[in-house]
């Protein structure tokens, strides 16, 4: 009598272990399942930020020139597309040094992230018809991320300036994607 109740014990006390370990699995995967669409979300918006951060830091940047229309890449981006050509330091066109200094900055900031494509467009906003201006887009990078069907990352910007009396509204954006 005394074998059979030891028997049942101890057989008891084995279905209580491979329950109480089957639930630390179930657990277990069920945490490590959120903890990873939590990462996959952190490193979606960190890349967004990123994005945005890069299109403004390459608008704001200092293009060495002291003229007017020439100080800043947003300048020097607006008085490309404008039809009286200029000429930063009476030495370079606007958009020649535009295309310099986005494709400059962007390799230089996109260092940091080695494993992603882009591309950078600027045209004028459709909404605004402005005399005066270039009917032109400005592309810098791999133009093929614009018309592929894959996940980018896209940050917007408009570059606002008036020169001699009328209102000049670009559109820039910068394209992102993985290599």
């Amino acid at each position: 009598m005394r074998l059979k109740n030891s028997f049942n014990i101890h057989r008891c006390g084995q279905a209580n272990l491979i329950v109480i370990i089957f639930t630390i699995i179930m657990f277990t995967g069920i945490i490590l399942l959120f903890l990873s669409f939590l990462q996959e979300r952190e490193s979606r918006d960190y890349m967004n930020l990123y994005a945005h951060n890069l299109l403004l830091s390459i608008l704001r940047s200092d293009t060495g020139y002291l003229d007017e229309g020439c100080k800043l890449v947003s300048d020097v981006i607006a008085c490309s597309f404008s039809l009286k050509p200029w000429k930063c330091g009476n030495v370079i066109p606007c958009e020649t040094l535009a295309r310099q200094k986005v494709t400059k900055y962007l390799q230089e900031y996109g260092n940091l992230k080695k494993n992603y494509r882009y591309l950078f467009i600027v045209e004028p906003d459709k909404r605004i018809i402005s005399y005066g201006m270039k009917k032109m887009t400005l592309k810098i990078g791999d133009e093929s991320l614009e018309n592929e069907k894959i996940e980018k990352i896209v940050a917007n910007e408009k570059i606002q300036k008036i020169e001699h009396g009328s209102q000049k509204l670009l559109n820039v954006k910068i394209i992102l994607a993985k290599k």
